[in-house]
């Protein structure tokens, strides 16, 4: 007997695997996630507590009763209009969401708004601790401490340093890119870095020094694309794109209408090990090139 559950959300541009009989095989299986693979992108089925992603397909489950599917790697699952069948389960379409998760601004950030986004990333990173060597190496360079790092961390506290220090669009996204791949985990803290850099370019889209970056910035990042694990590539196709998680969405959205963006900021940086802390961190400094604060 099929257990059955709702698929609760998905993003627009995922709605063709909704639209005829598709096919994709199981990629990697991890606690709150399972990725699954057509052979060239990747797709994500997780539970309802996590946020949205541009590559993923929530599934109203608890996190308990998701983490006792049975995926097998390799294990082919079958899409159809009415939802999909999978791991000895239905999950039906019917009331799922379409939501879209590309970053569009009502209006060009005024100073004012810049200026209570990049105080409080600053107290949420370097007040508060953020989490993983990226914040430490960032604070190192920041403050002139001397925190002690690993070798991963000694290589992005030089990158930072000369990106801190660079003055030309090409050159800060020279210094941004050398983060790629740098760091470990699924996603490597470099990767999550100019993933929250990216956002915050394209935040800034109007600003003409933060256009020039994020031009630049979309122009080099392809050249990356196989030089980092086949996940993290997912997320910087994304975010090249300008499309980011529903938090972040909602992040940049409070500060144009200017509400509180604590409890989100705090949401963020609850991503992954050090995922969310090293998006931020990268979003400081996209904001603090693009948009020339100190």
């Amino acid at each position: 007997m099929f257990n059955i559950y709702q698929i609760k959300a998905y993003p627009s541009h995922l709605q063709f695997l909704f639209e005829d009989q598709v096919t994709l095989r199981v990629h990697s299986v991890f606690k709150q996630t399972v990725n699954l693979t057509d052979g060239n992108r990747i797709y994500t089925l997780q539970h309802s507590d996590l946020p949205s992603t541009p590559l993923s397909i929530k599934i109203e489950i608890s996190r308990k009763a998701f983490e006792n599917l049975t995926p097998i790697i390799g294990q082919e699952i079958k899409f159809n209009p009415k939802g999909c069948v999978a791991f000895g389960s239905v999950f039906e379409i019917k009331d799922a969401v379409v939501h879209e998760c590309e970053m569009k601004m009502a209006h060009v950030p005024i100073h004012a708004e810049l200026t209570i986004l990049y105080d409080e990333l600053t107290k949420q990173l370097f007040d508060h601790n953020g989490k993983g060597e990226m914040v430490k190496a960032a604070h190192n360079v920041i403050t002139e401490s001397k925190s002690s790092l690993s070798v991963f961390g000694e290589h992005m506290e030089r990158v930072i340093n000369d990106l801190m220090i660079s003055t030309s669009p090409l050159e800060i996204v020279h210094q941004a890119l050398k983060l790629i791949g740098v760091g470990e985990g699924l996603t490597p803290s470099g990767d999550d870095f100019n993933c929250g850099f990216a956002a915050a370019l394209f935040y800034l889209k109007g600003i003409r020094s933060a256009d020039e970056i994020r031009q630049i910035h979309q122009l080099e990042l392809p050249k990356l694309w196989n030089t980092t694990t086949t996940i993290s590539r997912e997320y910087l196709m994304y975010a090249h794109e300008g499309k980011f998680n529903e938090w972040v969405i909602r992040l940049f959205d409070y500060c144009q209408k200017g509400k509180d963006i604590v409890p989100t900021l705090n949401e963020i940086k609850t991503i992954g090990h050090s995922s969310g802390s090293d998006f931020l961190t990268g979003m400081y400094f996209g904001l603090r090139a693009g948009g020339k604060l100190t």
